[in-house]
Parts: C-alpha cells; sequence; structure tokens
C-alpha cells in the first residue's frame, strides 16, 4: 500500500494490502470483496503486504472459511472468504 492508498483509504498510515481487480465468480467476489478495498486482516492475522497475504491464504486449507477484515472507504468491514483449490495444491481466493 502506498501513501496514496492510504489516504484514499482515509488510512493515517499504509497498512494492508489493497485489491485492485476482483476476478468474477472469485472467492473473493463471493464474499464481497471491491476493488479498492484494503485487506487489513486475513484469518486473524494482520496483513503486512502482499507476499504475506498470498503466504497466509495459500496456506490456508481449500474450502475452509475463513474472516477476513478490509478497509472500505475509512470503515471495517469483515468478510468471509472460502479459498478455493484453483492450480493443482495452490489455494487462491482472487483468481
Amino acid at each position: 500500500m502506498t501513501d496514496d492508498d492510504a489516504k484514499a483509504a482515509k488510512l493515517n498510515a499504509p497498512a494492508g494490502v489493497v485489491i485492485d481487480e476482483v476476478t468474477a465468480e472469485s472467492p473473493a467476489e463471493k464474499a464481497g470483496m471491491k476493488v479498492g478495498d484494503a485487506v487489513v486482516e486475513f484469518d486473524g492475522e494482520k496483513v503486512r503486504s502482499a507476499r504475506h497475504l498470498t503466504r497466509l491464504v495459500q496456506e490456508t486449507a481449500a474450502g475452509r472459511k475463513v474472516g477476513v477484515a478490509v478497509l472500505r472507504a475509512g470503515q471495517r468491514v469483515s468478510l468471509t472468504v472460502e479459498p478455493q483449490d484453483y492450480y493443482g495444491n495452490r489455494v487462491s481466493v482472487f483468481s
């Protein structure tokens, strides 16, 4: 997240990962994630970077529902996402 992203999300400082694309019919879309949301927590763990979020998603068993916190227009929104196995043994939320 850049300083401009933080400003747009009405944050005091950069935190989390900004979603720049949500694939149709993906677990992210089904969970209600939107372009511009900042993912700040995944399964109870604060998200530090895109790499960190990717690791958290990949370490989650496909089909296991997990809580996700996003910031949308300065408001914290709680969502539930169910990662799916799309790439052999690779779990994904966003594709």
